[in-house]
């Protein structure tokens, strides 16, 4: 598995990215990408093969559940699509 390093010291600083594909690791966390986790620093997020989530340290109330699902279609906006591609 390969640590990735951004160009961000701030992103590099408050968050990790493990990948065994180094390419798919930056491609990954574009620069609007680092933008948006540097400002939502409360996710996790995981990408396995074709399939995107997102985890919290604390169960969520019912009420934050329609509001991550959006947030999570927004980190999805951000992804090139071909990451999915099977």
């Amino acid at each position: 598995t390969t640590l990735f390093r951004s160009e961000s010291h701030e992103f590099s600083r408050r968050f990790c990215v493990h990948s065994k594909d180094k390419k798919f690791a930056y491609d990954a966390c574009s620069a609007l990408m680092i933008d948006y986790l540097l400002d939502n620093n409360d996710l996790s997020i995981e990408i396995e093969q074709n399939a995107l989530a997102i985890a919290f340290s604390n169960r969520l109330k019912p009420e934050q559940i329609e509001p991550n699902m959006e947030r999570l279609l927004k980190i999805r906006t951000l992804m090139p699509g071909y990451l999915f591609d099977s």
